[in-house]
């Protein structure tokens, strides 16, 4: 874990989510796992350690909360001893609500939201990387790419969040190849807006050095400054948007 170059308790807490998911898993047709921790164990492995996680239910929130509550304490006590929480993710009293769970030495966010309030981000069944030894990669329900490309371009255009990781993981997966006609088509289908994500949807700056270093050297060494990542990932839109008007009838997944 060396190559992240962060403290040991980051480590430590990308640990505990290792934990947490395999416990889970068994429950993997009640949810799906999206944001950002899905997305640097699965299509950007490597790329910054984890910070919590989030999920979409599939079918009755309550039901899921539950299911995963009732999972989390039970397959985690051995190790971990008792874990509380405060509040649950049964006794939260809004699906937005960060649930905090206390896990041994770590407090770890959980958010549960309703996936019949969200957007019906496409998914698929994806390998997810665990990291560390004892601990076996395992499949999970979580969105395609681009559904991910989706997700994260909606964070970062909110700009009640204001979240540089988000542009972080945006670089990324432009970087990949991720931002693509097929996710311009995507957006246009299920985004906020009705239409492709034009210049005047997205931020039009980028964060400073600070805000940048403040947001991602407790994950990660960034690997790109935050204006080349602006500039790389509108890039990567213009491009993407490009290409998906001149073939506007090609299918949409």
């Amino acid at each position: 874990m060396e190559h992240y170059g962060v403290p040991r308790e980051s480590i430590e807490h990308d640990f505990v989510i290792s934990h947490v998911l395999a416990a889970i898993a068994p429950l993997r047709d009640q949810f799906v796992f999206y944001g950002g921790t899905a997305l640097s164990r699965t299509i950007l492995d490597g790329l910054r350690l984890s910070e919590d996680i989030d999920l979409l239910s599939i079918g009755p929130r309550p039901t899921v909360a539950k299911a995963l509550d009732d999972a989390i304490r039970t397959r985690l006590a051995r190790s971990f001893g008792k874990v509380t929480a405060e509040p649950s993710l049964t006794a939260a009293k809004r699906d937005t609500e960060a649930c905090i769970y206390q896990i041994g030495d770590t407090q770890l966010r959980i958010q549960l939201i309703d996936g019949r309030n969200y957007i019906p981000l496409p998914h698929c069944t994806a390998l997810v990387h665990q990291r560390y030894h004892a601990l076996p990669d395992l499949e999970l329900t979580t969105p395609t790419p681009a559904g991910f490309v989706v997700a994260k371009t909606m964070a970062w255009s909110d700009t009640t969040r204001n979240a540089p990781r988000d542009l972080y993981d945006l670089w990324a997966m432009a970087t990949a190849g991720h931002i693509t006609a097929d996710a311009a088509r995507t957006y246009r289908r299920i985004g906020p807006t009705g239409g492709y994500p034009k210049p005047w949807n997205l931020p039009t700056g980028a964060p400073s050095p600070d805000e940048w270093f403040a947001s991602l050297n407790h994950q990660c060494q960034p690997q790109v400054t935050p204006q080349e990542a602006h500039n790389v990932t509108l890039a990567a839109w213009h491009h993407a948007v490009t290409a998906a008007e001149q073939s506007p009838l090609q299918t949409e997944h």
